[in-house]
C-alpha cells in the first residue's frame, strides 16, 4: 500500500510517496492491540488524543518509521488518516486470512 505526503523541508514543499514495509508477524499483533483499544473508545464514545496517536503510530509503524507522526500529520490531511489506518488493518487482515486459508486447503 502506498501513501503520499507533503514534507517541508527548508520552506520547500514536497511529495514523497512511501510504500508498506514486508510485514512481520508483529504487524498483525500490534494491529489487533491497537484495534482493541480503538473498539472500547468507540464503545465508550470516546475518541482521546491519545487514540489519535495510537492510530498515527501505527501507520508510521506500518510504513517502517521513514517519516515520523509528526511528518504524517503535517504531510497528510485529517480526511485521509483515520481511512489509511483502516486500510492497514484491512491490508494485514486480508494477507493473514489469505495465509491461513492456504494452510487450510493443503
Amino acid at each position: 500500500m502506498k501513501i503520499k505526503l507533503e514534507i517541508i523541508n527548508n520552506g520547500e514543499v514536497e511529495v514523497k510517496e512511501f510504500s508498506t514495509i514486508r510485514m512481520r508477524g508483529r504487524a498483525l499483533k500490534r494491529m489487533l492491540e491497537i484495534s482493541d483499544v480503538m473498539e472500547k473508545a468507540e464503545e465508550a464514545g470516546v475518541f482521546t488524543q491519545e487514540h489519535y496517536d495510537l492510530m498515527c503510530e501505527f501507520i508510521c509503524e506500518m510504513y517502517g518509521n521513514k517519516f515520523s507522526v509528526d511528518d504524517l500529520l503535517d504531510g497528510m490531511y485529517l480526511e485521509e488518516i483515520y481511512p489509511t489506518f483502516m486500510d492497514l488493518n484491512t491490508e494485514i487482515g486480508n494477507k493473514t486470512m489469505k495465509k491461513m486459508e492456504n494452510l487450510i486447503k493443503k
